[in-house]
């Protein structure tokens, strides 16, 4: 009778717990967004100051991203999608570039921030692109391209998170003021794949 009891909770548990999981239709866990290094034309003068476009570094081959894949939230002037990892969280942002050649900034004081808790989990890196400084991309005008940012873990509790950027040097296309926005709910952050689906968005040449 003991064990036959014990086989009914278990059920109970793994049924509640797969209704859960098909509620949202999202797994537990994502695997971590596609990304590939771009190509650096140019590294940032000695004398880098953000005041002088030629001291910037330049970059070409960005990860182009096609309309149909765009991140589900307005989030940093792009559209953004947070995918949950046992190691870390990542967010990718993608950015229309109207012209050719377009600078961006990501600032290492960056944070998501548990909107319950207050907790904060400070970005980690910008991946294959440095931080605190400007960088030119160049070759993808009226082009969609794709950055991936890398936080810590957040914990399953979370729910909300709002996104912080301290204040950074500024100039004159570039205001350096601190922004926060949110709060979003972090599973409608995340990207519902249907089964058979891939990470990797399609590459537009």
């Amino acid at each position: 009778m003991r064990k036959t009891s014990i086989y009914v909770a278990t059920a109970i548990v793994t049924t509640i717990i797969f209704a859960s999981c098909a509620s949202n239709g999202l797994p537990r866990y994502d695997e971590r967004p596609y990304n590939k290094p771009m190509t650096l034309v140019k590294a940032a003068g000695e004398d880098y100051v953000i005041s002088d476009y030629e001291s910037f570094a330049l970059y070409i081959d960005p990860l182009f991203v096609d309309t149909t894949d765009l991140g589900t939230i307005n989030i940093q002037g792009g559209f953004g999608r947070l995918y949950r990892t046992k190691k870390a969280t990542y967010l990718s942002i993608d950015y229309f570039q109207p012209k050719d050649k377009w600078f961006y900034f990501f600032n290492s004081g960056d944070r998501l921030i548990d909107e319950a808790t207050g907790d904060e989990y400070w970005i980690r890196k910008a991946e294959n692109i440095p931080m605190d400084t400007c960088c030119f991309v160049q070759g993808a005008k009226n082009r969609y391209i794709r950055f991936v940012l890398v936080f810590p873990p957040l914990p399953k509790k979370v729910k909300e998170v709002k996104y912080f950027s301290p204040s950074a040097p500024s100039r004159d296309t570039f205001t350096g003021l601190a922004t926060r926005e949110g709060p979003f709910e972090v599973e409608k952050m995340r990207k519902k794949r249907t089964p058979g689906s891939s990470v990797k968005p399609r590459i537009i040449e």
